[in-house]
Parts: structure tokens; C-alpha cells; sequence
């Protein structure tokens, strides 16, 4: 993993507003999820960075944490959950 030695941040790709609609059949985010997790693992061929950062609400750990995240801690302003992914390449 990448980390900053000044800052002491790791370096991530961020996915951001990755969403399905409610009316969606049971396992499409799962499957949004592996998608974007597979183009990730080809982008890190180029870019090379080993962590997938998401923001969720209290709501959504659980779903996060049964795809392989982990909660690392709330965000600045409290109301969302940074959860960190390590990609096995």
C-alpha cells in the first residue's frame, strides 16, 4: 500500500456515487460492485494502487463488509463511513 510518509494517508481509488435503483433485482449492486472492482484491478496494471476507498451511511457497513471492506473510521463531518478494500493482485 502507498502510504504518504508526511501525511500518513494512503494513497486509494475512490468509488463515488456508485448506486442502484431500489426497484433493481436482488444482487445488481453486488454485481455494480464487481464490476467496478474488475476495472479497478485493470487500472492498478497501469496506476498500480492497492486500496478501493467507498463513503457509506451506518446503513450499508454490513454490505460493504460482506464485499471484503473494512471500516476504517467516520469522515470529517461524522455522518459517513470510510470503508477501505485491499485489491489481491
Amino acid at each position: 500500500m502507498n502510504l504518504d510518509p508526511e501525511s500518513r494517508v494512503a494513497q486509494s481509488y475512490l468509488i463515488g456515487q456508485l448506486s442502484r435503483s431500489k426497484d433493481a433485482p436482488k444482487g445488481f449492486g453486488s454485481k455494480l460492485m464487481e464490476d467496478a472492482i474488475h476495472h479497478i484491478l485493470e487500472a492498478n496494471l497501469i496506476v498500480g494502487c492497492r486500496l478501493v476507498r467507498v463513503d457509506c451511511e451506518d446503513g450499508l457497513i454490513d454490505y460493504y463488509t460482506d464485499l471484503g471492506f473494512r471500516k476504517i473510521k467516520k469522515n470529517d463531518d461524522e455522518d459517513l463511513n470510510q470503508m477501505a478494500y485491499i485489491l489481491r493482485v
